[in-house]
């Protein structure tokens, strides 16, 4: 089956589930954070099991905006729990039923919430790291380039040490338009609120792309062209990972099975934290 497209994507989801999930796991506490009535308005949160935590990791996870929630995803903590960070898996109300205003609402909403249990671990000024595969690297993207999000949340611009996009959606003129039309419906002037691309600004944050050329779901081009832009307005402050002849789906594996790239993510992310 072709590589690069949408279908052997799907074909291969079912490997995907039993790589992710055959790892082996550290010992972790959990917590339940409600924010608000609707069934998909929590967060997940895993601690270290010993110690309070000093740095925090937002993660999103994948779905196009509509399939999965967090508990699927708790291996993506792993890597960051062995670091000694705490991670918060926000979900959020989806598509199609709901629109980006609603999700962005979800967004400011959970951010309180975690910002609010981080004041009962670490601090509220503690600093973090915005990721997510897919769908939720598209988030993260869009949440760690909007400072007013940040605001609105209680959050300083300068606890945001970085923000790592998986396979994430970071350009929206490579994205057909039903996907943009269930973000926004007819109301155009919303796309710029969520295309990471028209975000970007000359005081972004480091950010770190993981991305593969047969990529059937999330275009490579838009990544690419996303990497070149933020470099162009932000010198040096994006740095773009390839996944040699990888998938949609390998940008989600590293955290389980391709050891050399945990490493290597786990020290960039020790790196921004280690800068003041």
């Amino acid at each position: 089956m072709l590589k690069g497209t949408a279908l052997h994507e799907l074909m291969h989801i079912p490997g995907y589930w039993r790589d992710i999930n055959r790892v082996d796991h550290p010992d972790y506490r959990r917590e339940n954070l409600r924010y608000g009535p609707h069934p998909r308005q929590y967060v997940e949160v895993l601690l270290p099991p010993d110690r309070e935590p000093q740095a925090w990791l937002i993660y999103w996870h994948g779905g196009g905006w509509r399939f999965g929630h967090p508990e699927q995803f708790l291996p993506a903590a792993f890597p960051w729990l062995e670091l000694g960070m705490a991670v918060a898996l926000p979900s959020y109300r989806r598509i199609p039923r709901y629109r980006w205003d609603s999700i962005e609402a979800d967004l400011i909403a959970s951010l309180r919430a975690i910002q609010r249990d981080m004041g009962l671990h670490a601090g509220v000024e503690a600093p973090f790291i915005l990721s997510g595969l897919s769908a939720g690297g598209h988030l993260a993207a869009t949440v760690g380039l909007r400072p007013d999000i940040l605001a609105k949340s209680g959050w300083r611009e300068d606890q945001l040490k970085g923000i790592i996009s998986c396979a994430g959606v970071l350009s929206m003129a490579h994205m057909p338009m039903p996907v943009r039309w269930a973000l926004a419906g007819n109301d155009e002037s919303q796309q710029p609120l969520f295309d990471p691309y028209q975000l970007v600004h000359p005081a972004a944050p480091p950010c770190y792309l993981l991305h593969g050329p047969k990529d059937g779901l999330a275009p490579y081009a838009g990544a690419a062209a996303f990497q070149s832009h933020y470099e162009a307005v932000a010198p040096g402050q994006c740095t773009m990972h390839v996944i040699p002849d990888g998938t949609h789906l390998d940008a989600g594996r590293w955290s389980t099975v391709d050891q050399q790239t945990r490493r290597r993510l786990q020290q960039v992310v020790a790196n921004w934290l280690s800068v003041n």
